[in-house]
């Protein structure tokens, strides 16, 4: 018995084995020889693609008592073949299944493992492997010195591989080793440190591998100098200081990163925060960063002149605090000393005003409504005195 393996590269390929031989017997094909067979199929692998490399086996041959050898032919079909039949029990001879219209790309005369790298004008087609044994049987020896010798010759087809698509897409280039970020000039902080103001980063100077990505935590120095927090939330480019940051001094870490890592640098102290000087009508304070000294103020109220029982209204609520800055984030509250208010809608807007929406009940026509309008931080700790309001109800 023989067993040999074979290797092929390209889309479809066929081969074909044909067996030689180097000593002139009187060869003749005859029932003496066995044919070969196959107890187990060829087979071919590989990418259906134009540049590919297929790789085939020979299966399992059975060539007894003397296999002179095999040869391979690869071959570019215009259709697919079927896969190769079941083989025949007891190890019988198997013809296999040619695919149809099938030109030869390689011969391979010869043993040996033959690959196929699929060409150009494969596209489309189907590349299969043929396979041929051959078995030679000789006799005794004659007294004359002749010998005679028959051979048998046995046939194999692998699967098809196709149909052959285009060129594959040339791998991208691999990309050089990422040099790690560098910091040669140290972030900065930029803009005044008062109470309100808005703080930018600068990312500062570094080096290493493009594309670098920059984030920020902005961090809060205590008044006592006994180190630094991050400040909750602050992760972005610029920072608003607030009325915690009074007292205290800000810094910036900004950290650089790219494809081989990253890196963090932290930028100098500010001088400390100011409190925010008053500039009445024109800087706006968040609510929720007021202290309980910072005392409310209804600053001003637009409302119309006359309501109408069971109608409704829109006032405009402007909020302040005693120091000058308008307010905004303040819950308002609005309630009926006469008259009846059955829902009230407040909206806080970023300029510190409030649109409030009233709905009244039944009110006294020709009378007087009126209305008392408070105002506090969402926290309650910073009060506005309450203001009243006094509308007239229509006939």
């Amino acid at each position: 018995m023989r067993i040999s393996k074979l290797t092929f590269t390209g889309r479809r390929l066929a081969v074909m084995l044909v067996v030689t031989t180097a000593v002139a017997l009187g060869l003749s094909a005859s029932a003496g020889a066995e044919r070969p067979g196959w107890y187990a199929n060829p087979g071919l692998s590989g990418p259906a693609q134009v540049g590919a490399t297929l790789v085939g086996h020979l299966g399992g041959l059975l060539c007894t008592p003397n296999c002179q050898g095999t040869a391979y032919e690869v071959t570019s079909c215009t259709g697919a073949g079927p896969a190769g039949a079941d083989r025949p029990t007891g190890g019988l001879a198997f013809d296999g299944n040619p695919a149809p219209g099938c030109v030869t790309r390689v011969p391979f005369p010869g043993s040996g493992d033959p690959t196929y790298v699929v060409r150009a004008e494969d596209a489309g087609r189907h590349i299969q492997v043929h396979i041929i044994a051959t078995n030679i049987d000789c006799g005794e020896v004659k007294t004359d010195g002749t010998q005679e010798c028959n051979s048998s010759t046995g046939h194999a087809y692998t699967n098809t591989v196709g149909p052959i698509t285009g060129q594959a897409a040339p791998a991208a280039p691999a990309l050089p080793p990422a040099v790690l970020p560098l910091n040669t000039a140290p972030p900065a902080v930029l803009g005044n440190v008062e109470e309100g103001q808005v703080l930018t980063a600068n990312n500062g100077t570094w080096t290493g591998t493009d594309p670098i990505a920059y984030t920020y935590v902005w961090n809060r120095c205590s008044k006592q100098n006994n180190g630094c927090k991050a400040i909750e939330g602050a992760t972005k480019p610029a920072y608003t200081l607030v009325a915690d940051d009074v007292g205290a001094k800000i810094n910036v870490t900004v950290a650089a990163t790219n494809r081989a890592g990253g890196r963090a640098f932290t930028s100098k102290l500010t001088g400390r925060v100011i409190p925010a000087k008053p500039r009445p009508g024109y800087l706006v304070l968040a609510a929720a960063s007021l202290r309980d000294e910072h005392q409310l103020v209804v600053v001003d109220v637009r409302a119309p002149v006359t309501v109408r029982s069971g109608g409704s209204a829109t006032l405009i609520v402007r909020v302040g605090d005693k120091r000058g800055f308008l307010i905004k984030g303040a819950d308002v509250e609005v309630s009926a000393a006469t008259g009846k208010v059955e829902s009230v809608t407040a909206v806080s807007r970023p300029t510190g005003n409030a649109i409030v929406r009233l709905k009244f009940g039944r009110l006294v026509k020709n009378g007087k409504l009126v209305l008392t309008i408070n105002a506090s931080d969402p926290d309650g700790e910073a009060q506005a005195a309450a203001r009243r309001l006094t509308l007239t109800v229509a006939a």
